[in-house]
């Protein structure tokens, strides 16, 4: 007997993907030693920020969403205000600024480069939007989500402690959803410079 080769389709995402993109946020911190390695948002988050017109695409493995990445262009004055930190880029470039805000595979689909692919998708929309870098923030305990960013070409500019106050949107160890979390956490800031244009 044959072995059926699986299809595998990438497009935007919509919000029908919304309990997709949950779960697996959901899956993908449970593998993680610390569960602080990787901030969540629930199933009402994901919806509202697709809703509010965040960018994003999925990978459909035979019609079920397995990985997803979420990102946004911040208009040129809210940069430093939608970061939480002042970008590493000069301040002209503000607007031409592409914010990774989440990506995610399925842990039953990691190791197959479905998070390279998305990075690249991602890459392909800052050049149509006439961006010219890339930023986003990792844990840096989180030594395969750095090594895939770094392996796409991003740098670390820095070191920061953010998320001082987490929203209730936002589900990590175990924190009851309805309260605020008045924790710091490290994040490294990667950035990656597109074109020299």
């Amino acid at each position: 007997m044959k072995a059926e080769r699986a299809h595998l389709a990438i497009r935007a995402v919509n919000i029908k993907d919304a309990p997709a993109i949950a779960r697996i946020m959901r899956d993908a911190q449970a593998a993680l030693p610390d569960k602080s390695m990787y901030l969540i948002n629930t199933e009402a988050l994901v919806r509202r920020r697709i809703e509010r017109g965040i960018l994003g695409d999925v990978i459909e493995l035979d019609g079920e969403v397995v990985a997803f990445c979420l990102y946004r262009n911040p208009p040129a004055e809210g940069a430093e205000a939608s970061f939480g930190f002042r970008p590493q880029v000069p301040e002209e470039d503000f607007g031409r600024l592409i914010n990774v805000a989440t990506i995610a595979v399925d842990p039953a689909h990691q190791g197959r480069g479905l998070g390279r692919m998305l990075l690249d998708r991602v890459d392909q929309a800052a050049v149509e939007l006439g961006c010219r870098y890339l930023m986003t923030t990792v844990d840096p305990r989180n030594a395969a989500s750095m090594g895939n960013f770094t392996a796409a070409g991003y740098e670390v500019v820095e070191t920061i402690e953010t998320y001082s106050s987490v929203s209730k949107d936002y589900v990590f160890d175990a924190v009851p959803a309805e309260e605020t979390v008045e924790q710091g956490l490290m994040r490294n800031v990667l950035c990656k410079r597109l074109g020299r244009s």
